[in-house]
């Protein structure tokens, strides 16, 4: 009820008002915040449930899409796995502050989400990927979410791939991967279609990683 009621208000307000619709990649998971705020969404897992499709490959999931997608799996991921993305947003830029001006804006997609934080979608995405990867950790304490904890057991694991066997990959959103160290010197080369779409972050671990 909490999930389609925010539909209503939200999509009634642009309608009476004459503004475009939001797209279905953010409008949902927004719904799934809202569910979360009423208190019941990761309590009751329903949330995981969808989130967890994606988070053991997230290098197969598009977050942005036009309309909804066909297949089951890229739907729950939409709401799941996008919710975590907004879920960041909201913590990082007003909480539920930041809804009313998203809602009442002209602007839809990556433009209205850029327009409300003043960030740029390809940062929020780099942001967004750091806190997956650290949330919960001894690592870095900025990139951690503060009401959710991504290592409580309910969520599944966040994958990764070993560097070494990665070659000609198809990346739909973010990948994760990692090389043992050897005590020496190491290169790693990137050969990418389009390097303005692609950003890289390298963290060093003194060990494993911790979870």
């Amino acid at each position: 009820m909490a999930h389609e009621l925010k539909h209503l208000v939200a999509m009634g307000y642009r309608i009476l008002n004459g503004l475009p619709w939001e797209e279905a990649w953010a409008e949902e998971p927004s719904a799934e915040v809202a569910k979360e705020l009423a208190g019941y969404g990761t309590v009751y897992r329903r949330i995981q449930s969808r989130a967890n499709v994606a988070l053991p490959a997230p290098q197969n999931f598009r977050i942005v899409h036009v309309g909804y997608p066909s297949d089951d799996r890229e739907m729950a991921a939409m709401y799941g796995f996008n919710f975590l993305l907004l879920w960041r947003i909201h913590e990082n830029y007003g909480r539920e502050g930041f809804w009313r001006p998203w809602v009442q804006s002209r602007l839809t997609g990556i433009a209205n989400l850029e327009a409300r934080t003043g960030v740029s979608f390809t940062d929020l995405m780099v942001d967004w990927a750091l806190t997956l990867l650290f949330d919960n950790t001894s690592f870095f304490p900025e990139y951690q979410y503060a009401d959710l904890n991504l290592r409580d057991g309910t969520w599944k694991r966040l994958g990764y791939q070993a560097l070494t066997s990665v070659s000609n990959q198809s990346l739909r959103s973010m990948a994760f991967y990692i090389g043992k160290g050897t005590g020496s010197d190491a290169t790693v080369t990137l050969t990418v279609d389009d390097p303005s779409r692609i950003r890289v972050a390298v963290a060093r671990f003194p060990r494993g990683l911790p979870y």
